[in-house]
């Protein structure tokens, strides 16, 4: 079965000049290890929860392996948020690499 996210499309153009203004406006993001906490602790409640590792989950989520579900869905999206999130604090210490590992 194959996992299909659907994302709410906001085309309020105050919403998109709101975020616009703040994304000008802001001088710095916050760190990343700040973002990284929250998902590694939804991650490992996961992986407890389904006895699997995130990597293992997302290896049989791509090889048609398991269910859709909510969870899962929820899941795999925490996973590969983390995954950007990791390869963009490797690259902003100078460890630049073209696939994730």
């Amino acid at each position: 079965m194959e996992f299909k996210i659907h994302r709410r499309r906001d085309k309020s153009l105050e919403s998109k000049q709101s975020l616009k203004k703040l994304l000008k406006n802001s001088t710095k993001l916050e760190p990343i290890e700040v973002a990284l906490h929250p998902l590694e602790i939804r991650l490992a409640k996961y992986e407890h929860k389904y006895a699997m590792t995130s990597e293992e989950f997302h290896k049989k989520v791509y090889a048609g392996e398991l269910e859709e579900s909510v969870d899962f869905i929820s899941w795999l999206g925490d996973y590969e948020q983390f995954l950007r999130l990791l390869q963009k604090a490797k690259f902003s210490a100078g460890k630049v690499s073209l696939g994730f590992e």
